[in-house]
């Protein structure tokens, strides 16, 4: 064992008594060495230094040349001493800097959410992907806006820009904002803002916000669309009378002559749904589905292709879609909530972090009755909207101008 790791034994008191002794003894050694010799060079150079004085003044150049020797001796054990500290410290300030640099921006991306993230072979950002689920499922004429801009600024900072890259009024409206430590901030104000509750009726479905069914008719509501302005673009929110799977809502409205329908709002079986917990006191009153918000899916593929975990959410894009069948638009709508419910940090980052148990709900029941269609949102003219009147399964709907839907 070499005397270096001998010290550092000795230091964690990990060498047994006779080592220890040995070691001990070996020092004092040392100690007593180093003393006499300092000593003993000590004493000489005194000797010199007053047979120096007695020297005549030709004798000065060789004392000149001892008092040299010494300065240069202290100078070159200070140099070293402060070389040891220098080097101590410089690590120390490596190691920190190293840290700064590497290790805790590591850690923090770990930690908060990023947007810049790249998943699936670098081809798909992770916050394009979750814009788009988010949008597709709960924001209504926002799905157009899942392509976002961003840059990193350092650690745990990003600007944003979600991009409109598609517009059915030709106006577009980007949303700026950034991602500072897994909080979003935006500063143009409406992006994540869902559509009204109260435009649509609750004469099935009960939820909170409906407008009430016996105040607000049919005849009421069509007649403001008989006001309507016949050039402009209009965003209507369509309510049934009655519940549809996707096949019969599909049917229905290829029969009917329909088109421009954007989304389908969803319902779910109130007394499964909530298992008789009225969490927001709300009475069902004989009928028997739920919702709260708008919840639904697009009708429209994504113009946008992603990359994604195929065997874990099948069906995820509309545009993977084989077939627009029953089976594989419900397999989309769960894939499509399972994803999104799983993006634990950016539901936090939107302020949903307690939505996940909701979800939940909403896929069993998915699972159990398939897709209940009750309301779309189409697009259209005045005159798209007026021929709806007519149609006996439409029992509300409300309009507003069309800007960047």
């Amino acid at each position: 064992m070499n005397y270096k790791k001998m010290l550092e034994l000795y230091q964690e008191n990990k060498l047994d008594e006779a080592q220890k002794k040995q070691l001990e003894e070996e020092i004092e050694k040392q100690s007593a060495i180093s003393e006499y010799l300092f000593e003993h060079d000590f004493e000489n150079w005194v000797a010199e230094e007053d047979k120096a004085s007695e020297r005549s003044t030709a004798s000065k150049p060789a004392e000149a040349d001892k008092e040299k020797e010494f300065i240069n001796f202290v100078q070159k054990s200070i140099r070293k001493t402060f070389w040891k500290i220098g080097f101590a410290v410089g690590t120390t300030v490596l190691v920190a800097v190293l840290l700064l640099l590497f290790l805790i921006p590591k850690a923090e991306k770990k930690r908060y959410y990023n947007p810049a993230e790249c998943i699936e072979e670098e081809t798909t950002q992770r916050i394009d992907l979750d814009m788009y689920a988010l949008t597709e499922l709960f924001l209504p004429g926002r799905n157009n806006r899942s392509q976002v801009d961003v840059a990193a600024k350092g650690g745990s900072s990003y600007d944003i820009i979600i991009r409109q890259y598609f517009s059915y009024s030709g106006m577009r409206n980007d949303y700026i904002g950034s991602v500072q430590k897994g909080k979003l901030m935006l500063y143009t104000v409406g992006y994540l803002d869902g559509i009204p509750l109260n435009v649509w009726s609750d004469a099935l479905v009960a939820g909170p916000g409906g407008r009430s069914f016996q105040k607000f008719e049919k005849t009421e509501a069509f007649a403001e669309v008989e006001e309507l302005d016949e050039t402009k673009l209009y965003v209507a929110y369509v309510t049934l009378n009655k519940v549809m799977n996707y096949t019969e809502f599909s049917n229905w409205t290829k029969s009917n002559n329909i088109s421009g329908v954007d989304w389908c709002k969803l319902c779910f079986h109130g007394e499964t749904l909530y298992e008789g917990e009225n969490r927001f006191g709300v009475e069902l009153e004989g009928r028997p589905y739920y919702c709260n918000g708008a919840v639904g899916f697009s009708m429209n593929p994504s113009v946008i292709r992603f990359r994604f975990d195929e065997e874990k959410y099948p069906s995820l894009l509309r545009n993977s879609l084989t077939t627009e069948s029953e089976e594989t638009v419900k397999e989309h709508v769960i894939s499509t909530m399972r994803y999104l419910s799983n993006q634990k940090k950016f539901l936090k980052m939107i302020g949903w972090e307690n939505a996940t148990k909701e979800f939940g709900r909403y896929i069993a029941d998915i699972e159990k009755y398939g897709l209940s269609i009750y309301g779309f949102m189409m697009i259209g003219k005045k005159q798209d909207l007026c021929a709806l009147k007519n149609i006996a399964e439409i029992d509300f709907i409300d309009t507003k101008i069309a800007q960047y839907e």
